[in-house]
């Protein structure tokens, strides 16, 4: 069945500019959004691994003062 003809619309250049500098300007801002997300996400990434690796220094029964001896000392 046939769906009828498009309308097209016409724009003046200046107006096709407007509407493309409006997009150039969104985008621009949503990138901003995401790579805030982003920083925000590797943040808490980091925290979660000083975390995990605080409980196995806890759960070692050593000090953080050995821990960081035997991580200094050159492996063979």
């Amino acid at each position: 069945m046939p769906r009828g003809r498009k309308k097209t619309i016409n724009l003046t250049i200046e107006e096709q500019l407007a509407a493309v500098e409006a997009q150039i300007t969104e985008t621009e801002a949503r990138l901003k959004e995401l790579k805030s997300r982003k920083k925000e996400l590797m943040a808490k990434k980091e925290e979660e691994k000083v975390a995990r690796l605080l409980e196995v220094i806890n759960s070692s029964n050593k000090n953080i003062d050995e821990v960081i001896q035997m991580l200094s000392q050159p492996t063979e």
